[in-house]
C-alpha cells in the first residue's frame, strides 16, 4: 500500500511538472459563453471577477510602480552611498554595529520580496509582449540595480560588524542571504529579459539553492569560527564565552589554543575598543568550562555505538587519544 501511495503521488507531480512550462506563451482572449452564475457575479462584483484589467490600464499602474519604488529606492541607496560606503557615517555607525546591520538586513528582506513579487505580478502575461514594454522593462531592470546596491551595502555593514566582533553563525547567515539574494535577482532579471515563466524562477532558484545547500554542508562552520575569532583576538571584541558553547568539534582547536581564551582586561557594552574582551567568566572559571566539556565529550563518545559514529567525533577523539 506504501509504494502504491508513493508511485500515485510520484505520477502525480510528474504530471503537473509536464505541463509547466519556463517559456512565457501571449495569451489571445476567447469569446466564451456566459453562464447564468457569470451574469450573477457581475451584477454583484461588476469586474473584478468577470474579467482582468485592460492591458493599457495594467501598464500604467506598472509604470507608477516602479518609478515610485524606484524612486524610494534611490533615496535609500543614496543615503547608504554617502555614509556608509563613503564613510561619512562611520562614527555614527560604530555606536551600535548590530542595529545598522539589522536595520540593513530588514530593508534588505523587505526590498527583495517586494521586487519579486511587483515583477513576477505585472509581467507574469501579456504585459511582455506589449508594444511599449520596453521602458517598463527599462525600470524594472534599473530598480533591480537599485536592490544589488543594496545588497552591497548589507555586505559592508556585515564586514565591519565581522571586524570588530568577530564572526557568529548569524553573520555567517546574512552573507549566505545576500548571496541568495544575488542569485534570485539574477533569476528575475532573466525572467524580464527573456520572458521566462514563474515555474522557470521556481526551477532554477530551487536547483541552484540546492546545490549551495550541498556546497555549504562540507564547511565546518564551528572551526571556521573559532579559527578566524583566535587567529583575530587582538583586533575584535574576543568573547570567549560564545566560542566555548559551539559544538564538540571545536574542542581540539581550542585545547590547543587555549592559553587563547584567557582575558587581557575584561569590558562590558557593545561600544568597547577593538582587542576587548567580553567576558562573563574569569579566566579560572574559563579553563574549568572547557576541561567539563572535555570530561563531558570523552564520557559521551565512550557509551555511543558504532551507529553513531561521524568523521568530526572521530577526529576529535583522535585527537584526545580515546579509544574504544
Amino acid at each position: 500500500m506504501k509504494f502504491s501511495l508513493i508511485t500515485f503521488y510520484d505520477h502525480i507531480f510528474e504530471k503537473i511538472e509536464s505541463n509547466l512550462g519556463e517559456e512565457l506563451l501571449r495569451k489571445k482572449n476567447k469569446n466564451r459563453l456566459k453562464t447564468l452564475w457569470n451574469e450573477i457575479t457581475q451584477v454583484f462584483m461588476g469586474q473584478i471577477i468577470s474579467k482582468k484589467m485592460a492591458l493599457k490600464t495594467e501598464y500604467i499602474i506598472a509604470m507608477i510602480s516602479f518609478i515610485a519604488l524606484n524612486f524610494l529606492l534611490l533615496i535609500l541607496n543614496a543615503i547608504d552611498i554617502w555614509w556608509l560606503w563613503l564613510g561619512h557615517g562611520k562614527q555614527l555607525a560604530e555606536t551600535n554595529y548590530a542595529a545598522e546591520l539589522h536595520d540593513g538586513t530588514n530593508a534588505l528582506i523587505f526590498s527583495i520580496i517586494l521586487a519579486m513579487a511587483i515583477i513576477v505580478y505585472f509581467f507574469r502575461g501579456n504585459l511582455n509582449f506589449y508594444s511599449k514594454s520596453k521602458t517598463l522593462k527599462t525600470l524594472a531592470i534599473v530598480w533591480m540595480v537599485q536592490n544589488f546596491i543594496l545588497i552591497i551595502s548589507v555586505f559592508i555593514r556585515d564586514a565591519h560588524y565581522i571586524e570588530v566582533y568577530g564572526l557568529t553563525y548569524k553573520r555567517i547567515g546574512v552573507i549566505i542571504f545576500a548571496i541568495l539574494c544575488i542569485i534570485g535577482l539574477s533569476t528575475v532579471y532573466i525572467k524580464v529579459a527573456q520572458q521566462k515563466t514563474f515555474f522557470y524562477l521556481l526551477k532554477i532558484n530551487g536547483n541552484i539553492w540546492y546545490i549551495l545547500l550541498l556546497a555549504f554542508t562540507t564547511i565546518n562552520w564551528d572551526v571556521t569560527i573559532v579559527k578566524y575569532n583566535l587567529a583575530h583576538k587582538a583586533t575584535i571584541v574576543f568573547d570567549p564565552d560564545y566560542l566555548l558553547s559551539l559544538s564538540d568539534k571545536t574542542l581540539p582547536v581550542i585545547h590547543k589554543y587555549r592559553k587563547e581564551l584567557n582575558s587581557t582586561y575584561s569590558s562590558f557594552g557593545s561600544l568597547a575598543p577593538k582587542g576587548t574582551i567580553l567576558i562573563s567568566s574569569t579566566d579560572d572559571q574559563l579553563q574549568k568550562k572547557l576541561d567539563e566539556r572535555i570530561g563531558f565529550f570523552k564520557d559521551r563518545y565512550e557509551k555511543v555505538s558504532w551507529l553513531s559514529w561521524n568523521l568530526q567525533d572521530w577526529n576529535t577523539a583522535h585527537y584526545f587519544g580515546i579509544k574504544k
